[in-house]
């Protein structure tokens, strides 16, 4: 999958990082069988619109190739996933 921006993307959600990513719903994306299936295996993308059933083929072609995606739809809702996992991960280094 190559949306403008991607490596970019890839290497600062590796580095534990955020960069927004503009994502154009009619993006022609390739098949799974045409990429590396785990092109992005290990990286989590919160994925944040207010309607995510619009972008059922971009997460899913994510996904298929590795990505752990969570939907969020709406600012409130993303950030209190982000509290949730920042949480999670204070918990997790102090054990």
């Amino acid at each position: 999958m190559r949306l403008p921006q991607a490596g970019e993307l890839a290497g600062r959600l590796q580095q534990r990082g955020v960069v927004p990513v503009a994502v154009r719903a009619d993006e022609d994306l390739p098949d799974v069988a045409g990429g590396e299936r785990d092109e992005y295996r290990g990286i989590g993308i919160l994925w944040v619109d207010d309607r995510p059933e619009n972008n059922t083929h971009q997460v899913n072609h994510l996904r298929a190739h590795g990505a752990e995606v969570l939907l969020a739809p709406s600012g409130p809702t993303a950030e209190r996933i982000l509290v949730d996992a920042a949480c999670a991960e204070i918990r997790q280094r102090r054990s």
